[in-house]
């Protein structure tokens, strides 16, 4: 089981995608950035989670 763990972690491992950098103050344009924050970081913390579940 010790080498399919590895195997899997290596082919799924994967950097979490960088954030946009908020460039205006405009009330429209900083919720747009913060949702797109959280989609990004609920999918990367997921991705995380199952690899982390799939080593214990």
């Amino acid at each position: 089981m010790g080498v399919m763990r590895n195997v899997f972690v290596r082919t799924n491992i994967k950097l979490c995608p960088d954030l946009q950098q908020l460039e205006s103050g405009q009330g429209g344009i900083i919720l747009l950035w913060a949702i797109d924050v959280v989609v990004k970081y609920n999918e990367c913390q997921a991705k995380h989670s199952a690899v982390v579940k799939a080593l214990k």
